[in-house]
């Protein structure tokens, strides 16, 4: 039976999750040059996109905040020329484009759940390494990949790989420390001015 569920609900999770896979990689000194240390504690926050009509989840992505901040952005369909890309990984997330990511997402049609726990410095640092190391991600495997780093990490033993948003947000729901917070279409929030937003897809 579960496996019968499952076949069924698949092709919801493929036709969310439809980033073409990227082959980007940004030069060493345009990586270099963008990297963005944040002052807040390093912390690990998990976007899910929902939609608003059905309440499935439409895609997964995990903002790493170590020694710089770097979006891990799984099969996603978002792009920025301040934030040089390798595969699946933008560099350079400074507060602007982070809220040009989430407005991107959020949108008539869906919202984004955001989910912030503050992790020691190594935690993340370890979070950072395991997400470079997965290169470009294929379709319908956004939260297959998030969740299988997730549950890579110290502190996050309660975490078991999932391809379903909705599924992970709620065992993220259930951990200590963590801040769950809602971005809906209204929502924008202006930061300084960053030029070069492209959206595709």
């Amino acid at each position: 039976m579960l496996r019968f569920l499952f076949a069924l609900m698949l092709p919801l999770v493929i036709a969310a999750c439809s980033g073409v896979n990227s082959d980007k990689w940004a030069p060493d000194a345009e990586v270099a040059r963008a990297l963005h240390s944040s002052p807040a504690p390093s912390s690990l926050t998990v976007y899910t996109v929902v939609s608003n009509s059905s309440g499935q989840g439409g895609h997964t992505a995990l903002l790493i905040n170590a020694d710089h901040q770097a979006l891990f952005d799984p099969a996603g369909s978002w792009y920025n020329d301040l934030a040089p890309q390798r595969h699946d990984m933008h560099y350079g997330m400074t507060p602007a484009l982070v809220n040009l990511y989430e407005d991107h997402h959020a949108r008539p049609t869906h919202h984004v759940i955001i989910q912030r726990i503050e992790v020691p410095p190594e935690v993340a640092r370890q979070a950072m390494r395991l997400a470079e190391a997965r290169g470009a991600v294929p379709e319908s495997n956004c939260t297959r990949a998030t969740s299988q780093i997730l549950a890579a990490l110290p502190g996050f033993g309660a975490v078991s790989p999932t391809w379903f948003p909705v599924s992970l947000s709620r065992q993220l729901d259930a951990m200590p420390g963590v801040t769950t917070t809602r971005r809906d279409d209204d929502e924008w929030q202006p930061h300084e001015i960053a030029l070069g937003a492209h959206l595709r897809g």
